[in-house]
């Protein structure tokens, strides 16, 4: 199985928007039979705000959540949230929020590749 590096490229200002462009990117660690070694395998860009000042919660604001651990799952439950994990995997395969059910089964990584046009 290959590893993968992540790693952050140099980022520069952007005084029109007032924030800072950062290019996350994501290359294998390890050389491979048909990829090499720094091989970029997804990049992208996101836009960061430069001055936005972080204060940090009390821990008494936050609300308590309730563990519930089973031999193959890890339930966390939450004021208006459930989520699932599997202990094989350690995958999201059920999450509830606000009673509206968003993921029923493990999401499942597609590494398809779309056409190219010529």
């Amino acid at each position: 199985m290959a590893k993968l590096a992540l790693e952050k490229q140099p980022s520069y200002r952007s005084f029109a928007w007032r924030s800072l462009p950062d290019t996350i990117t994501t290359r294998t660690a390890d050389k491979e039979p048909l990829v090499p070694k720094g091989h970029v395998l997804a990049w992208t860009q996101l836009e960061l705000p430069i001055s936005t000042p972080s204060t940090p919660l009390p821990v008494d604001w936050m609300p308590s959540l309730d563990l519930r651990d089973s031999p193959r799952f890890v339930d966390v439950i939450g004021e208006d949230f459930q989520l699932r994990l599997t202990k094989l995997s350690g995958r999201l395969t059920s999450l509830v929020y606000r009673e509206v059910e968003l993921i029923r089964t493990g999401l499942e990584p597609n590494f398809t590749r779309q056409r190219v046009l010529e």
